[in-house]
């Protein structure tokens, strides 16, 4: 397409340098003008056909050769006392032959040019004194005006499909990132689902055994409510991450205390941080804040559901409320693995896991989707950690 385009200018280009050589060669004759330039006409106009039929790779010096030319020619056909009121008419077809390029520096060069011929004629040659009658100052005055708004006229133009251009360029940018995240996406569920699906189908083969033992029995079963658990969690983040997806504010907000959220979240996960005899120590001020209830207690979920999961038996775990200038301030504190700074630098990626070895069971859409949350409140997440030494993650909400 691009290259077809680009055809269409060069044959452009070739057709009106052949027109105008063709009557400045005929003007030559007929106004005995300075014989020698004939020769230097036709092989310019010969070159850039050459060029042209043998479809050069280097369309720069066809551009250059070609504009070059007719710049050439224009000035060559200004330079004679008997064009002057014809230079303008000459000035506007070349402008818009240039315009059609998305070259503004070649307007310029037309209107320094025509200015250098009407300089010529005032200082040189004569042809524009102080005596001349007013109908001629008139055509003057109006070829000028009409050359210099055909440069703005055809600048503008430029302008407007450069514009275009970039924005045409950036849409298929944008649909050729989000194909590839598609791609990748969908790889990455299908990789995800697999192992709790394989887990759930080789157990349910398993169950089929009637020498089982009811202990067998009871493991077996357990294991596949956990994978089915586990695909119910990643369904819902996935579906929360792509209802958010292409939200840019977040709606149906309400008052609610900070505070008494975040002790129901850590009420829900007792089992979890009891059975790993963690230390909770939350401090929470007693805050009132404006927001969707949903969507802000998927943020505690997944930071406290996060800090469990990292933070090894006999562990701590802190989470302070509060408010600073104007912003709602949380930290979650807790004493785990740590990362380093290459993981810090993707947690927020979706399916992104730091633990590589999957010891630690996730799906790498908890922190993304709190990400987004937050986000969508124009608000900001910190976070701060060294391998061994745990993590703080800092989330700032605006008031």
């Amino acid at each position: 397409m691009k290259a077809d385009k680009q055809t269409s200018k060069h044959l452009l280009l070739a057709v009106v340098n052949t027109v105008f050589s063709i009557i400045l060669i005929l003007t030559i004759i007929v106004m005995s003008w300075e014989p020698w330039m004939v020769p230097l006409v036709a092989a310019g106009c010969v070159g850039v056909w050459v060029l042209h039929i043998s479809r050069s790779d280097q369309a720069k010096l066809y551009e250059n050769l070609s504009t070059g030319l007719m710049l050439v020619e224009f000035l060559f056909f200004g330079a004679h006392s008997a064009s002057l009121f014809d230079v303008p008419a000459v000035a506007c077809i070349i402008v818009f032959v240039f315009s059609m390029l998305d070259r503004k520096r070649l307007l310029y060069i037309t209107a320094a040019l025509y200015v250098t011929v009407l300089l010529y004629h005032c200082l040189i040659l004569h042809t524009v004194v102080p005596d001349m009658q007013a109908q001629e100052v008139m055509r003057l005055v109006l070829g000028g005006v009409v050359v210099f708004g055909s440069v703005g006229v055809a600048r503008y133009r430029v302008d407007r499909r450069l514009a275009e251009q970039q924005r045409y360029t950036r849409v298929l940018e944008q649909l050729e990132t989000s194909g590839r995240e598609n791609v990748v996406l969908l790889s990455n569920v299908s990789h995800e689902f697999k192992t709790p699906l394989a887990s759930i189908s080789g157990y349910a083969t398993l169950l089929q055994d009637d020498t089982l033992t009811s202990e067998e029995r009871e493991e077996y079963l357990n294991t596949i409510i956990q994978s089915t658990r586990e695909l119910s969690r990643m369904t819902g983040n996935i579906l929360s991450l792509s209802r958010l997806e292409n939200q840019t504010v977040i709606r149906e907000k309400e008052p609610f205390r900070v505070d008494e959220q975040i002790r129901r979240c850590i009420l829900r996960l007792e089992p979890s941080w009891s059975s790993r005899h963690l230390n909770l120590y939350p401090e929470l001020e007693p805050i009132i804040w404006n927001g969707n209830l949903e969507l802000t207690a998927h943020i505690w979920n997944n930071l406290l559901e996060n800090a469990i999961k990292f933070t090894p038996q006999g562990g701590e775990i802190n989470i302070t409320a509060h408010i600073q200038d104007s912003w709602l301030v949380i930290f979650f504190q807790d004493s785990g693995i740590g990362m380093s700074p290459e993981v810090q630098a993707r947690i927020f990626d979706k399916f992104y896991q730091g633990d590589t070895s999957h010891k630690k069971k996730g799906n790498g859409l908890g922190l993304p989707l709190v990400h987004k949350i937050v986000t969508l409140y124009g608000g900001f997440i910190q976070v701060e950690s060294r391998p061994e030494l745990g993590s703080v993650f800092k989330v700032f909400l605006p008031l």
